[in-house]
């Protein structure tokens, strides 16, 4: 059981080989004989060696993963609905960018015509702000879309009042050659993502 004042995570998973950071505190710490380190906020207790060969760090309570199946279904569904609307199928892909790197996209056209990224952010944050982050990381997509050479370009936002941000956050400076495109999940699908 977590001592007072440390975080406690469900049970779940272990997590392997961290960051070299946990390394270099595993040797800082009594010649090999660390039981427990503290990165951030989070205290890590050592475990037996994996099968990698490396040793294993549990957060203390456990860990636990988001489970992203609904995330899945959802993206799915809106390749689906892509292909529909567009007259060609969708899938993730992996695509060259014009600074000589490569991205995966979340739905690309078999046909090379148009390449999007799929975001299901929502809208105002639980204190009813503008949700800051979100729209940064739409930003940042719509950045790596601008990098590839297709005819149609397009972050595809799942929740209507996100898009409402992000259109009125990009008003005039949206790069030429790219869109915002909405696409609603059907409510039984809002309710699980």
């Amino acid at each position: 059981m977590p001592a007072q004042g440390r975080p406690s995570l469900a049970a779940g998973i272990v997590a392997k080989c961290l960051v070299p950071q946990l390394e270099q505190l595993r040797a800082e710490r009594s010649r090999g004989q660390l039981r427990e380190m503290r990165i951030g906020s989070l205290y890590w207790t050592e475990r037996a060696m994996g099968s990698s060969g490396c040793r294993d760090y549990v957060p203390e309570g456990g860990l636990t993963v988001a489970n992203t199946s609904p995330l899945q279904i959802a993206m799915e569904w809106i390749r689906e609905e892509l292909a529909r609307e567009f007259g060609t199928p969708f899938e993730k892909a992996k695509v060259a960018l014009t600074t000589g790197g490569h991205r995966t996209f979340n739905a690309v056209a078999a046909d090379g015509l148009t390449v999007a990224s799929i975001t299901n952010s929502s809208g105002a944050t639980s204190g009813g702000k503008r949700p800051v982050g979100k729209i940064r990381g739409a930003v940042a997509e719509l950045y790596f879309l601008q990098l590839v050479e297709a005819p149609r370009r397009m972050l595809v936002v799942t929740n209507p009042e996100f898009c409402v941000y992000l259109t009125d956050y990009l008003e005039g400076a949206l790069a030429s050659g790219l869109s915002i495109h909405q696409v609603q999940l059907p409510p039984e699908m809002q309710a699980e993502k």
